[in-house]
């Protein structure tokens, strides 16, 4: 009976999440940004990493023009921690998701 519980226990220790999930973005640091950026896009195809940079820039956009406004550029709001922040702790496809779910609130672009 001892021998059957320690098999179970170990089967279900086993199948306990130990971080093996997909890859979250970090944007605690810049080197933490690039680093997300690459193991999230490293499987992709190249169409899929430049629909995903796309993405990213979609989700990340608010940030950028935050940046940007400013009266004076700084090294923080120039620096992907600082762009990327919106992004933190996401993964590829909770990305994908908002970016979509941003494109389809905004209105659509007529001719010029």
């Amino acid at each position: 009976m001892r021998r059957l519980f320690v098999l179970l226990l170990g089967l279900l220790v086993s199948m306990l999440p130990s971080g093996c999930g997909p890859p979250r973005f970090d944007s605690s640091t810049d080197e933490q940004a690039q680093a997300s950026m690459e193991a999230m896009m490293n499987p992709m195809t190249e169409s899929e990493r430049e629909t995903f940079a796309a993405d990213m820039l979609t989700v990340a956009r608010p940030e950028i023009d935050r940046g940007r406004a400013r009266e004076t550029m700084t090294i923080e709001t120039t620096s992907l921690s600082y762009m990327y922040r919106s992004l933190q702790g996401m993964t590829a496809p909770e990305i994908r998701a908002r970016a979509a779910e941003i494109r389809k609130s905004q209105p659509a672009k007529g001719p010029d």
